[in-house]
């Protein structure tokens, strides 16, 4: 530096001197309150959001694993009421076609390890899969309660396993028995379980984990106020927010819990950035102050307006350039080039946030879509029963469900092949979609059965619906022929049931009047229940 600039910074230290050191105070006072307000807002904010996400996400964990035992007792009774199970359980010469349907069964459906078919004397006459994982005495009591039913979780060969049993209709006590794997339930609970997020566990009575994840084994989660989080202690010293619900099921507890300094991680992240960042900005200020106040205050205050502006969010801002070729107007626009870049960044980055989005939406959409007939899948229509039942309820409006089987699918796949009946499944699902009204909600519910709802609709209405389905099926044409050219015609047989308030019995009396139609001939519509007063 020239001596001219040692005269010049010497001359007005003082003013350099009283200038900075009044932005470096301010600087400090400011930055300190800023930081007090920020942190006790962001505790604030941190707490108030683990009240209300503990409770939730116990809420509708403990709603999806309920809804997954439900699912599965439907499942076997299901399985146990198909016309081949019912037809040949207990009779020796359908016991190859019997094993072959369960084996179909099983390997769709692979969360269970076995399914075993136990005659009237509560013998076994047929099983498939690992069957030695099916306790005998287990299986026998719940073969005499004669209902569908799930036990508790049983140990055998180091498996923790449960049994789902169901009466095979019109077969005095015989039952259908689906060895259910409990490590199944791990996927329910990891379901939308986010990185980071509040672990979850399902506990027994005595507190030993019994699916999931837990730091907190063996240490009692009081459940008298159901959800409310609690702050725990390990014997280690370690501490965790927990929160448990009881489940009704097996004297079971449902637990969520994060450790303490995860949970608080942004308060503490949130003090470290905040004090790191302000000092940088005194200390900045403070130099920039005291190095340029001596020569010149109105560009100083211009810049310091313009920073104060982008710290509080606001975009756009520019500082003004000055005229003279010095260090002010390289600062200057240093400044209004780093504003520039970043609503470029900002822009960029929202750009690729709306990509993601739309990346996100349609895997999304292809989670919950069959791939076949591209009608929404079985994951799907149960979700949208529940919320559909909940607005019938909430709103007090009708809601009916429709259950439909292609005739004699099995039939045809066996005669012209599994391409060809892929071929009329997609094409049945066409058809049925152009009937449907736009409100409806058709679902391919597994194999050659679809689901169908239709929301503000009354069984009368549901039924005319349904013969529609039936008339357009029956009269419809496909492209697939049989070895002599004769063209493939199908037909359909559906079970009609209005919403009576509860998703389970909605479903039990659509498939019995389903079984009703299959009984009465097929090709035909039958209803099962009364549409609620």
């Amino acid at each position: 530096m020239s001596r001219a600039g040692h005269r010049s910074l010497w001359q007005f230290r003082g003013l350099a001197l009283h200038f900075g050191g009044l932005v470096l105070v301010i600087s400090l006072l400011s930055s300190g309150v800023l930081t007090w307000v920020s942190v006790r807002s962001i505790e604030d904010f941190v707490e108030a959001r683990i009240d209300r996400r503990f409770p939730e996400t116990l809420t509708n964990v403990r709603e999806r694993v309920d809804l997954w035992y439900r699912q599965h007792e439907i499942d076997v009774q299901t399985f146990a009421r198909r016309d081949l199970l019912v037809e040949a359980a207990g009779q020796a010469g359908s016991r190859a076609e019997t094993e072959r349907y369960l084996g179909y069964v099983l390997e769709r459906f692979p969360q269970y390890a076995a399914l075993v078919v136990l005659d009237g004397d509560g013998e076994r006459w047929l099983g498939v899969g690992d069957t030695s994982l099916l306790p005998e005495s287990a299986s026998r009591l719940l073969a005499a309660e004669g209902a569908t039913s799930v036990s508790a979780p049983v140990e055998v060969a180091g498996h923790s396993v449960q049994i789902v049993s169901a009466p095979i209709e019109g077969r005095a006590s015989s039952t259908l028995q689906g060895v259910l794997r409990l490590d199944a339930l791990e996927s329910v609970l990891r379901a939308d379980h986010a990185e980071g997020a509040p672990a979850r566990a399902l506990l027994d009575a005595s507190g030993q984990l019994v699916a999931g994840t837990s730091d907190l084994v063996g240490i009692p989660i009081p459940t008298d106020k159901p959800g409310e989080p609690l702050l725990l202690d390990r014997q280690d010293g370690e501490r965790f927010v927990a929160s448990a619900m009881p489940f009704g099921r097996f004297d079971w507890t449902l637990a969520v819990h994060e450790p303490y300094d995860a949970a608080y991680a942004p308060v503490n992240q949130a003090v470290t950035e905040a004090l790191g960042i302000n000092l940088l900005v005194v200390l900045t200020a403070g130099l920039l102050a005291y190095a340029v106040g001596a020569w010149r205050a109105r560009p100083i205050l211009a810049l310091a307006e313009g920073a104060e502006r982008l710290a509080e969010g606001e975009t756009g801002v520019v500082v003004p350039v000055s005229r003279m070729a010095d260090e002010m107007q390289v600062l200057a626009r240093a400044f209004n080039h780093m504003i520039g870049r970043l609503a470029e960044n900002r822009l960029e980055l929202e750009t690729r946030n709306l990509e993601l989005q739309a990346a996100n939406e349609v895997l999304e959409q292809l989670s919950i879509t069959d791939g076949l007939t591209k009608l929404h899948n079985h994951r799907y229509f149960q979700d949208q029963f529940l919320r559909e039942a909940r607005r019938a309820k909430r709103a007090e409006v009708p809601l009916s469900l429709v259950l439909i089987d292609i005739d004699d699918f099995k039939k045809l796949n066996d005669e012209l092949g599994h391409a060809a009946g892929d071929v009329v499944l997609k094409e049945t699902a066409a058809v049925m979609t152009v009937v449907l009204r736009e409100t409806d909600m058709l679902a391919r519910y597994g194999g050659e059965e679809f689901a169908l709802l239709a929301p503000d609709t009354k069984l009368e209405g549901a039924m005319v619906l349904a013969e529609k389905i039936r008339a357009t099926v029956a009269a419809a044409e496909f492209p697939v022929s049989r070895p002599d050219g004769t063209p493939v015609s199908i037909t359909v047989s559906l079970g009609v049931a209005p919403f009576d308030g509860d998703t389970r019995s909605t479903f039990e009396a659509a498939d019995r009047a389903l079984y009703e139609a299959k009984q009465s001939g097929k090709d035909c519509v039958r209803s099962g229940g009364e549409a609620p007063a």
